[in-house]
């Protein structure tokens, strides 16, 4: 197979090549979505990975999206790159892939390393955050700058920004509820002392979002340009690093006490709201997205800019 993609790759006239590349999915439906919608490559996806499935909104697959059960379930000849999101258990998969085809891997970071690059609700260690620090792709790719420069320590990969695309604003059809992560099993939920009767993964009904990621994700993006107000569990300052800045300036609402003592009532949803008009949250998270997200000419070049190089490089070495 590598032998086929050197001769290829080096003696083909077609610089335009559509590419195939294998996505190690880390509950990121939306951003895959967005990527395959603003590119002309074939993408590829393992049904599951670890028991697990790897897509989970079925509503919103894209065209060139194509499911595979294993490597030798191709309909292409090869695959040309591995993506991979963040450097926990969704990186080594990608990494031991990349190594076994010779190939190239590129590396998405929406988590800085101080905010931990952990496996969904998983529990953080020294040991993790050690480790993921060595973790890095041909091309590492940063959602934002304080993401970037946490993670750049003398690294000889190349470390691009791009931001994540604008989202599209959702009109919300019956906000009554506070909404969390339609992914997030309900026996978290249980776990960490939240009633099911006062939430909803309905985003039709949110009017309050509740973020239990340390991290900004599209979601998140989603409900701020949706005007709906964010909110975010008491949580250690180091875990939410990534989101401090947020909470400095009235961008999202931090609770002071745990979520069960917290959210125990039908009225919880109402009153955090109120609070949020009080302090302009919903309007500073407006212009929060539209500065830090970036429009689809942007997103787009600048992906098709790092799929090029990559795919340029392969044909020299694997990485």
């Amino acid at each position: 197979m590598y032998i086929e993609k050197i001769i290829e790759n080096a003696i083909t006239d077609n610089i335009e090549r559509k590419l195939n590349i294998l996505i190690i999915n880390q509950y990121e439906d939306d951003y895959i979505k967005n990527l395959c919608n603003n590119s002309n490559h074939n993408f590829y996806l393992f049904k599951s990975l670890e028991g697990g499935p790897q897509w989970f909104n079925p509503q919103i697959k894209p065209y060139n999206l194509n499911f595979i059960t294993d490597l030798n379930n191709l309909k292409c000849k090869f695959i040309d790159l591995v993506l991979t999101f963040r450097r926990n258990e969704s990186y080594d998969i990608g990494r031991k892939i990349s190594n076994q085809l010779n190939i190239n891997l590129i590396s998405i970071d929406d988590c800085s390393s101080i905010s931990v690059s952990r496996k969904l609700f998983g529990t953080p260690n020294e040991f993790s955050k050690q480790e993921s620090i060595k973790k890095h792709g041909l091309v590492n790719v940063h959602t934002n700058e304080l993401i970037m420069n946490s993670w750049m320590y003398g690294q000889e990969s190349i470390n691009m920004i791009i931001p994540n695309l604008i989202p599209e604003k959702i009109d919300v059809k019956n906000p009554s509820s506070i909404f969390v992560d339609p992914k997030i099993p309900d026996i978290y939920l249980s776990r960490i002392g939240l009633n099911k009767e006062f939430i909803t993964k309905d985003i039709n009904k949110a009017k309050v979002y509740l973020h239990l990621f340390n991290n900004i994700d599209y979601l998140l993006l989603t409900c701020m340009r949706s005007s709906i107000p964010v909110i975010i569990p008491n949580i250690k300052k180091e875990e939410s690093f990534d989101l401090q800045h947020l909470l400095r300036n009235a961008i999202i609402i931090g609770l002071p006490d745990d979520l069960a003592n917290v959210i125990k009532d039908y009225y919880t949803c109402d009153h955090i709201y109120q609070l949020a008009v009080e302090k302009n949250v919903i309007k500073n998270a407006e212009n929060f997205v539209d500065n830090y997200c970036c429009g689809q000419e942007k997103f787009r070049t600048s992906w098709e800019n790092i799929f090029r190089y990559a795919s340029e490089t392969n044909y020299i070495r694997g990485y």
